[in-house]
């Protein structure tokens, strides 16, 4: 790859700043990748640099490019500002209900999550559901990821009903379109299970669990965080199936328990202090 240095001058001798913008956002995903952040948000804000003279459309797509490259550096009120802006100008440029407008909103309802504004991450992931639904075709995969992001803030506002509606739509896409057969589709499922379990519908949750479960052992197995999913599917399966007094549950969380064993102790840790794991090893010792 070209150093910092020789690709600024290589970028700097051509006239068209359409082309270096592009390049400087390809540069930046590709630090990114090497994660070297410091030198992927430079990247990024050169390509900001170079957007000024640009449309509101691809001034917006250089913002959003540093709206990402701020996340990754864990700056996240600067990650907002930088997403709010491309809002704006994309709506510009697009109007209230434009696609990119849509992906952006969905972005900016991600970065409040992370930083921990879940509140005010609802409003913006309720706009990405609507603009998809208006913009894409049933099962597009923008539907897909928009519908589990809010089916997700829904449940950590306490909206169980609303929740369970949206992760339904969301396993929905999931059985028919091939890109989410991937571990976000498993988290949908076993989401769709927890969440039926918090509403009393252990019937419900033992089914969404053991669809999460087929649908997971479908996967490769590198797939990203699929031990971790698997046990968190197993473990909800299991549970429903003690609640309802059904005898096979103990195998069930006994697999759960050896998959929790074998993740990362990092990502053990926290499962260990879990009522629902406690739980289960109770069950499983009796």
């Amino acid at each position: 790859m070209l150093t910092c240095a020789d690709s600024l001058a290589r970028l700097d001798s051509r006239p068209d700043s359409s082309l270096l913008l592009s390049i400087a956002a390809s540069l930046s995903w590709a630090y990114r990748d090497l994660r070297d952040l410091p030198t992927a948000t430079a990247w990024a804000k050169r390509g900001v640099e170079l957007s000024r003279t640009l449309s509101a459309g691809e001034q917006a797509m250089a913002l959003s490019s540093l709206s990402r490259a701020y996340f990754h550096e864990g700056r996240l009120d600067d990650a907002v500002e930088m997403t709010r802006q491309a809002i704006t100008l994309h709506e510009e440029a697009e109007g209230p209900d434009g696609a990119s407008v849509g992906v952006l909103s969905s972005q900016m309802a991600h970065t409040l999550m992370a930083s921990g504004q879940p509140g005010e991450a609802l409003p913006h992931a309720r706009r990405s559901v609507r603009i998809a639904r208006l913009v894409y075709d049933e099962g597009h995969v923008r539907r897909f990821e928009s519908m589990g992001l809010l089916g997700q803030l829904l449940e950590v506002a306490g909206e169980l009903r609303e929740a369970e509606a949206y992760y339904d739509s969301t396993v929905a896409i999931a059985r028919m379109l091939p890109a989410a057969r991937t571990s976000t589709g498993l988290s949908m499922m076993t989401s769709l299970a927890q969440v039926r379990a918090a509403l009393g519908n252990d019937p419900g949750a033992e089914r969404a669990g053991l669809e999460a479960i087929r649908f997971g052992e479908t996967l490769p197995a590198d797939e990203f965080r699929l031990d971790e999913l698997m046990a968190m599917a197993q473990l909800q399966t299991g549970l429903a199936m003690h609640r309802q007094g059904k005898r096979s549950e103990r195998a069930m969380l006994a697999r759960a328990l050896a998959r929790i064993d074998a993740v990362e102790p990092e990502t053990r840790a926290p499962w260990l202090e879990d009522p629902n794991v406690q739980t289960a090893q109770s069950v499983v010792r009796s």
